[in-house]
């Protein structure tokens, strides 16, 4: 039997492809994940591709291509990347986790779900009886989490590359000692999601239905009151969550014209032409320090201003109904100030008709089209998040970027 690469059937999470990439990697290999993950791409399928979910997948049982580990087990992952030319290693491990209502505080979100997006993927999972892909998890300060994921005992499954270049590497771990050991250090934890809050949600409102209508009776344990979960401690040396930029469609409006519009709820710090490297526009950042601000560039002037928040501008988003807590995060006056000033529209709404679009990664400022504007932003603090949700607040969308994103089909979950 000739060996297939693990690259040419795993792929990113169907949230973060385009569709020419989505049909590229179905039509790469016959049995790549988003055959399942997204079987809407499948052709001469209908109700959206979700009735063939279970044909495909069942086939893939019989012919060996899937098939259930002998014995219970955990997932060490290793994630080796680069980021302006440092090489980061992030440690996690995959496994089960028991599924909360939100009330209890035990799964903690940070940002808003969409209801469309929400119940298409539940009505995949109620069609598949499984999860393709992991919600990406923190445990705060959990070091036992970094230790078991480099137990020795663990065995190498594979090794996969992202599209990035980025190295994903897959472990086995079936050491009870170790595994009892995770299950005590995380007994009495709250946990967040740093990415994954449809996945969540989804497997929320699953457990919800099957426990309504008796689905899974007497099984023991309940296998849909746990959900397939990749945990990583907020402490990890290898976690980075990296800025997500906003650029939006303008119709050319320049530096000064912007300025104005913004006085006097943000106060321009410092000016730079196109010219400028956007490290000397980093540097500038940071040093505001704690400071809430942000760099707002134009395409039309070649120009680029860093601003601060001002004391009327926090008045401001307070009386627009912006929680205090959530005041010194930089995404909160560009999406709920800034953008809404000068386009009279919300950044969700921008997207929607194609007008915003968002980047983590933007090296050159003159590469801004004539009608753009870009707003650039400093990572938001992984604490900062951490405390956010805590506290029961939700931040806008895109406002954390994990990077690099877990890849769909390492591990699958058969219900």
């Amino acid at each position: 039997m000739s060996k297939v690469s693990p690259d040419s059937v795993l792929a990113p999470p169907y949230d973060v492809v385009t569709e020419a990439e989505k049909r590229a990697y179905i039509e790469k290999h016959p049995y790549n994940i988003l055959s399942l993950e997204m079987p809407d791409l499948r052709e001469g399928e209908g109700n959206g591709g979700h009735n063939s979910v279970t044909s495909i997948l069942e086939s893939w049982i019989r012919e060996g291509i899937v098939s259930r580990d002998p014995s219970p087990c955990v997932y060490p992952y290793e994630t080796v990347y680069e980021v302006n030319g440092r090489q980061f290693t992030r440690t996690g491990l995959v496994c089960l986790v028991g599924i909360e209502p939100w009330e209890t505080g035990v799964i903690l979100p940070h940002e808003k779900t969409f209801k469309k997006v929400t119940d298409e993927r539940l009505r995949l999972l109620k069609t598949a009886r499984a999860q393709f892909s992991q919600i990406f998890l923190l445990s705060k300060g959990e070091k036992t989490l970094t230790q078991i994921s480099k137990d020795e005992k663990r065995d190498f499954i594979y090794e996969a590359k992202d599209k990035d270049g980025n190295t994903h590497r897959l472990f086995r771990l079936s050491n009870e000692d170790a595994i009892e050991e995770l299950k005590k250090a995380l007994s009495s934890k709250s946990l967040y999601i740093a990415d994954g809050h449809h996945r969540y949600t989804t497997a929320l409102a699953f457990k919800e239905m099957c426990d309504r209508e008796g689905v899974f009776k007497g099984v023991n344990p309940p296998p849909h009151h746990y959900v397939m979960a990749y945990l990583v401690d907020s402490t990890d040396p290898g976690l980075l969550s990296l800025p997500t930029h906003r650029i939006v469609k303008s119709g050319g409006d320049e530096a000064s014209r912007i300025v104005e519009a913004l006085s006097p709820y943000l106060q321009k710090v410092v000016e730079f032409d196109a010219g400028t490297e956007i490290k000397k526009v980093e540097e500038a950042l940071e040093k505001l320090g704690q400071t809430t601000g942000f760099a707002l560039c134009t395409g039309s002037d070649n120009r680029c201003v860093v601003f601060s928040l001002t004391e009327m501008g926090k008045e401001t988003l307070l009386n627009q109904g912006i929680s205090e807590g959530l005041l010194d995060l930089d995404v909160i006056p560009v999406d709920e100030l800034a953008i809404r000033r000068l386009f009279n529209k919300g950044a969700s709404e921008l997207k929607e008709e194609g007008r915003l679009r968002y980047e983590a990664f933007f090296n050159r400022l003159d590469s801004l089209a004539k009608d753009e504007v870009l707003f650039y932003l400093r990572p938001t603090p992984i604490d900062a998040m951490m405390k956010v949700a805590e506290a029961g607040l939700t931040m806008p969308h895109k406002a954390t970027y994990f990077y690099p994103k877990i890849l769909t089909g390492t591990v699958i979950r058969l219900l």
